[in-house]
């Protein structure tokens, strides 16, 4: 697992992971980039946390993301996503909890998902 919260971490996120993760915590950083094109996630990675992160994303250009069958949790809260999630953005039956939000939840700058929470 990798547990970065809270270290000021700047740059992109990164565009592959090793294939032994397992839970990816990155969230409340400085990671001012988009989420990368086509993004692909290792099997193994069952949570992510990239909330807060100043992520700037319009998911209109971020196309697929295969989502690991285990997939439990996903958070991409306090960022600034705009545009439409795809249906290639399936998610899972092991998702528990996904929160997909920008602040203020809600906000009319926000078109993807007002904010909502799946469990």
């Amino acid at each position: 697992f990798c547990r970065c919260r809270r270290n000021q971490l700047t740059g992109s996120l990164p565009a592959s992971l090793p294939a032994s993760l397992s839970e990816l915590y990155l969230g409340r950083n400085q990671l001012r980039s988009p989420l990368p094109h086509n993004w692909s996630l290792p099997a193994s990675l069952s949570s992510m946390d990239v909330g807060g992160c100043l992520v700037d994303t319009d998911m209109d250009a971020v196309g697929t993301l295969q989502l690991p069958t285990g997939f439990q949790t996903l958070w991409l809260n306090n960022n600034n996503i705009t545009g439409t999630l795809s249906s290639a953005w399936a998610l899972p039956s092991t998702m528990q909890a996904s929160m997909l939000c920008t602040p203020p939840c809600g906000s009319s700058g926000l078109s993807v998902l007002p904010c909502i929470m799946v469990l």
